[in-house]
Formats: structure tokens, sequence, C-alpha cells
């Protein structure tokens, strides 16, 4: 009687000691999970500003025209800028204001 419940407590201590195991292998695997989780979401955050990026107009002056107009006031002229978009996207409602004057503007 003695010995089966010796083999009964050494089968119940292996029990545990693998049930202990168990938990901290699904404990580890949890871990693993939410690191990966953390990683897929920084890797969404850069393919999102990627894409923000992508989807906007670069414009620059890439040349400058001044043309001197013929007037009976004076020294009028014009200038003409080449804009061009190196964006992917279309600009929309571009606007350009230059101003000169001798009146203190």
């Amino acid at each position: 009687m003695n010995d089966a419940t010796q083999r009964m407590a050494n089968y119940s201590l292996w029990s545990t000691l693998l049930v202990a195991v168990g938990t901290g292998l699904l404990i580890y695997t949890l871990w693993l999970t939410m690191q990966a989780n953390k990683a897929a979401q920084r890797a969404i955050n850069v393919t999102r500003e990627i894409g923000e990026a992508q989807v906007v107009a670069y414009l620059s002056i890439t040349k400058i025209d001044v043309r001197f107009l013929n007037t009976t006031t004076g020294g009028a002229f014009e200038v003409l800028p080449h804009i061009t978009n190196s964006g992917q996207s279309p600009a929309r409602d571009v606007f350009f204001d230059m101003r000169f004057g001798s009146d203190g503007q």
C-alpha cells in the first residue's frame, strides 16, 4: 500500500512539474505574440507614412522668365515662373503671388 502511495506522489510531482513547464511555455508564447503584434503595428505605421509621402505633390520652380513691358508709365515687368511637379499626384489649387512696388510694399 505504501509503495502505491509513493508512486502516486511521484506521478503527482511529475504532473505538477509538466504543468508548470507548459504554463511557462504558454506565457512565453503569449509574450512572443505580443512582440510580433508590436512589430506589425510599427510596420503598418511606416507603410502609412510612405504612402502619405507618395501622394503629395512636390512643386518646385525650375525657371523664371522676366519680361519687361513696353508701357508709357515706365518700368513695368512681369515675372513668369515655371513650376514643375515632381510628386506622383497632381497639384491642386496652386497659388502664386509676388508683388513689387516703390510704395513700401
